[in-house]
């Protein structure tokens, strides 16, 4: 899964880390699109907590503070995964 998101360009996070890139930046955060022409339609606090895996549009610098594209999607991908076993591990304590 990472390797299609970060190698082969499939998937939705490019959308978010481009966000993340849009509101750091100044770039009006509801215009910028990933390569697929997706949008951002989320709050914009989100965005903004995504600034260390932002992404800018093809042809422009990535900002020297933040991840490269690979790194972060690794990253993002590991965060989620312990996100999930974390909400299992309490549902299945609360139904005991």
């Amino acid at each position: 899964m990472v390797k299609r998101s970060a190698v082969q360009g499939f998937g939705d996070v490019q959308v978010f880390f481009r966000a993340a890139w849009a509101v750091w930046t100044g770039y009006p955060l509801y215009e910028v699109a990933d390569h697929h022409g997706w949008t951002y339609h989320y709050p914009p606090t989100f965005a903004l907590l995504m600034g260390p895996f932002a992404n800018p549009l093809d042809g422009v610098a990535q900002p020297a503070w933040a991840l490269s594209f690979p790194a972060s999607v690794a990253v993002w991908y590991l965060i989620s995964a312990a996100m999930m076993f974390a909400a299992v591990s309490m549902w299945a304590r609360a139904l005991e």
